[in-house]
């Protein structure tokens, strides 16, 4: 199990930002990633330059995440 640090402190220094990665979900148009305790981000397609990039992010974060097909 690999968990991805993406931070201790949001940047104001209010509450701590998620420190793993609990699912990615992929849509031909957006990746889902949720972080424990069930908040997420979405990122949509037009993030990415072509599809290839947008499904190599998507595997990066999925070998990152916390419940990972291993």
């Amino acid at each position: 199990m690999t968990k991805l640090n993406v931070g201790e402190e949001s940047p104001g220094g209010g509450d701590r930002a998620p420190t793993s990665i609990a699912q990615v979900v992929t849509t031909d148009n957006h990746i889902f990633v949720i972080f424990p305790p069930g908040q997420g981000v979405i990122i949509p397609r037009r993030a990415f330059t072509d599809q290839v990039e947008m499904n190599s992010f998507a595997n990066d974060l999925e070998r990152c995440s916390e419940y990972g097909d291993d």
